[in-house]
């Protein structure tokens, strides 16, 4: 049978599978990172890894399906790859010339792991060289292990050996995070319930995935190593289903399968019609300890309370390029990636960040530091990106960039936010917050007067707001001050004196012109006069105001502000209006 999407499998199937989960009360599904130091590297490198292919279903009996699913992806990913883009190879240690992982470009030219560096560079003078970064790859199974918790409390990860990878990926190294999923799949509502919830956190970590599910962790292992990229391996009958599969899946020792491969045992089916004491005996207790664990089909199966992964207490993440990155947009996409890893990470600990750094390295020059500040706590990846972009925008490198590190120095609970159900216009503007975000990491910290207007030596914040003040001349009336942005968040309340007195007063315009002549026929006066005299005492500003205002309506339905000079003396000069605000 044909591996099938998850859309388009048999409820039957699933039943089938489920049913046997549930009646053995343990089902582990485990995610497996092929190509470790190359997919670690991704970010490093300036560019997003290759398309995955869809997640599918597929059973333990596909073998062969399976194994012609994986020639198939391989000879597209090379016939895909173009000669002019840039190739890519990872070498074990700085001081090394062993190549132990090549990019789908620089297979495409026939640079393979048994080259040397120099054999790759003489067929690919232009060759991108990075060096491997045990930390990176530490770092992208932990963001994987925050995935997985987020769906269940029982989580365990590891790596392979380098030299127990298999044929297709020899040499590359391998991870891999196993989570127990029985318990969880009421709560999904099956199988491809749980996998389609875990489909779209996966696809924000951008990794080629080999998935398995069996009734312990080390047959899901099993199962996912010998999946095809992409793919879903699950078990029927356990542990029948891997009497097919070939030791070099296993998490056997590397002599070990040597060995039983110069016997004639190539497959589970010959490895367990062996005597288990002649195996000790020869492999030792370790290997009879493996199979052992291997065929449990129950509950039996009982792990430490410290084997399970936890999330750490602080949040870093860093990435050495290994060159320099000369402009701001080369490095749009590793800082996204690590924005993306950080809110995986408070994703798993229901946390939030308030302030997140983000420093540049340079190769002589000190690091570029920036603080992005938030108004109120958020884990969400797109609001993050939109405010590094922002202060991004005006940064002028020193020098080109050749790491990258991002912390969140404090980590908060996280809160849930309820939106407004009646709003009209939710969703149709950007939240105040958000806005005053933007503002704040675009114009400075403090009180948005960092970015600020210099003129005739007197600096004016670029940022202010207009506060109404006790006053009868409307010149006056209101004043401008720099904008306290936690002031405005906390939305005071105005106290009674004030509200009653503000009521009281007659309607003005909060927002007023230059005062211009307007013609008497161009409106129509709706109430008035109010009478405004003030001012004689004051003559170093506005100085004695003497004026009839009144309220009116422009033909086209505007209301506007309109007044006309009171004479200091009786006089039979004509009546010019002037038009001071609009409401």
């Amino acid at each position: 049978m044909r591996p099938a999407s998850m859309a388009g499998l048999a409820q039957t199937d699933l039943g089938e599978a489920e049913n046997s989960a549930l009646s053995a009360r343990s089902a582990w599904l485990c995610l497996r990172i092929p190509e470790l130091a190359l997919q670690a590297l991704r970010p490093q490198m300036l560019a997003p890894p290759d398309s995955e292919p869809r997640l599918r279903l597929e059973s333990s009996g596909q073998a062969k399906a399976t194994e012609h699913a994986k020639a198939t992806e391989h000879a597209k990913a090379t016939g895909q790859a173009k000669a002019t883009g840039q190739a890519w190879v990872v070498l074990r240690k700085v001081d090394s010339s062993q190549i132990i992982a090549v990019d789908s470009q620089a297979a495409a030219l026939g640079i393979s792991c048994n080259h040397t560096l120099a054999q790759a560079r003489a067929i690919a003078p232009k060759l991108g060289v990075i060096v491997r970064q045990a930390m990176r790859e530490d770092a992208l199974l932990e963001d994987l292990a925050c995935v997985a918790y987020q769906f269940s409390h029982q989580v365990l990860l590891g790596k392979d050996n380098d030299g127990n990878a298999g044929a297709g990926d020899a040499g590359t190294g391998s991870a891999w995070v196993a989570l127990e999923i029985a318990a969880s799949l009421n709560l999904f509502g099956g199988f491809t319930a749980l996998l389609n919830a875990l489909k779209p956190l996966l696809a924000t970590l951008m990794l080629r995935l080999q998935f398995g599910i069996a009734p312990n962790p080390d047959g899901a292992r099993v199962l996912a190593h010998s999946a095809a990229v992409g793919h879903v391996r699950r078990a029927r009958n356990w542990p029948q289903s891997l009497n097919r599969i070939a030791l070099i899946h296993s998490a056997l020792a590397p002599d070990t399968t040597a060995a039983l491969a110069s016997m004639g045992v190539h497959n589970f089916a010959a490895l367990f019609a062996l005597p288990m004491s002649g195996l000790r005996k020869r492999f030792g207790a370790v290997c009879v300890q493996y199979l052992t664990a291997l065929q449990q089909t129950n509950a039996a199966l009982k792990f430490q309370a410290g084997q399970y992964w936890r999330p750490p207490q602080h949040f870093q993440r860093q990435l050495d390029f290994g060159f320099s990155a000369e402009s701001v947009a080369l490095l749009a996409f590793p800082i996204k990636r690590l924005l993306r890893e950080l809110a995986l990470y408070l994703q798993a600990c229901d946390a939030a960040v308030q302030e997140i750094t983000l420093t540049l390295a340079h190769q002589s020059k000190p690091s570029t530091k920036l603080v992005i500040n938030m108004l109120s706590v958020t884990r969400d990846a797109l609001i993050l990106e939109n405010l590094v972009s922002t202060k991004l925008e005006n940064l002028c490198l020193a020098e080109g960039v050749v790491g990258i590190c991002l912390s969140a120095p404090k980590l908060t609970p996280g809160t849930a936010h309820t939106p407004d159900l009646f709003s009209a216009t939710a969703g149709a503007s950007l939240p105040l917050p958000r806005l005053l975000e933007r503002l704040q990491n675009k114009l400075g910290n403090d009180g948005f007067s960092v970015g600020s207007i210099t003129k005739a030596n007197k600096t004016t914040p670029a940022v202010q707001t207009l506060h109404w003040q006790h006053e009868h001349r409307p010149e006056l009336a209101s004043r401008m001050q720099p904008l306290n942005a936690q002031a405005l968040m906390t939305k005071p309340g105005k106290s009674v004196a004030v509200l009653d007195e503000t009521q009281a007063m007659p309607p003005r315009p909060f927002w007023l012109i230059t005062p211009e002549v307007i013609v008497a026929n161009a409106f129509a006066i709706l109430s008035g006069p109010e009478r405004i005299e003030s001012g004689w005492w004051d003559s170093a500003q506005l100085g004695d105001v003497r004026r009839d205002y009144y309220v009116a309506q422009l033909h086209s339905g505007t209301r506007i502000w309109i007044y006309q000079q009171r004479p200091h003396c009786k006089s039979a000069a004509a009546v010019i209006w002037y038009l001071h605000g609009y409401f």
